[in-house]
């Protein structure tokens, strides 16, 4: 049951994602790019402009909308099809980078010692909730911090956390030997 629960839940998310799919809106965009303005200007009016028909986002985002599909025409050509591409390699490239090893936890846990099924619960959600607040603390930085200076610092932060844990991997190595 430590790794069926979380799947079944899991999937039964993606279920409820999946059923309330055909009641979610399209997005302005998408309505601009096939024609129904009044549409786009209607949602963004409701979400973006606090009811207020005459607000200037919208008629900001109204004009850029209309400024970029006329444009570059993406939503129109194979550009959609690019950025579907691009939605499926961040989830097939996250899988590769690491987000997968959860699955392991129950064996992980295990060979350093931590046995118990709510023992090994309790340290998955702690787990879960550290990765949520860095995640949420790192999304509060994005638009602070210029993206030319996340890159080098994000990757070299990265790679030291990776050393550290390599090298506290080949510790417990040694010792469970």
């Amino acid at each position: 049951m430590s790794w069926r629960v979380p799947v079944i839940l899991q999937a039964t998310l993606a279920l409820i994602v999946l059923g309330l799919l055909p009641f979610m809106p399209e997005s302005p965009r998408f309505l601009m790019a096939q024609g129904r303005e009044e549409e786009a200007r209607d949602f963004l009016i409701k979400y973006h402009g606090n009811g207020n028909p005459d607000s200037l986002l919208v008629a900001f985002e109204l004009k850029q909308m209309k400024a970029s599909i006329n444009l570059d025409g993406i939503d129109k050509r194979c550009g959609g099809r690019w950025r579907m591409i691009q939605v499926i390699m961040i989830s097939v490239f996250g899988q590769f980078s690491g987000n997968g090893l959860g699955y392991f936890n129950t064996v992980i846990f295990s060979n350093i010692g931590i046995k118990s099924v709510p023992q090994q619960l309790g340290y998955n959600v702690l787990n879960q909730v550290i990765s949520a607040t860095c995640a949420l603390t790192a999304a509060s930085f994005t638009d602070r911090i210029p993206r030319r200076l996340i890159l080098p610092f994000g990757t070299l932060l990265c790679a030291v956390t990776l050393g550290i844990n390599s090298g506290l991997s080949a510790v417990l190595d040694k010792q469970t030997k």
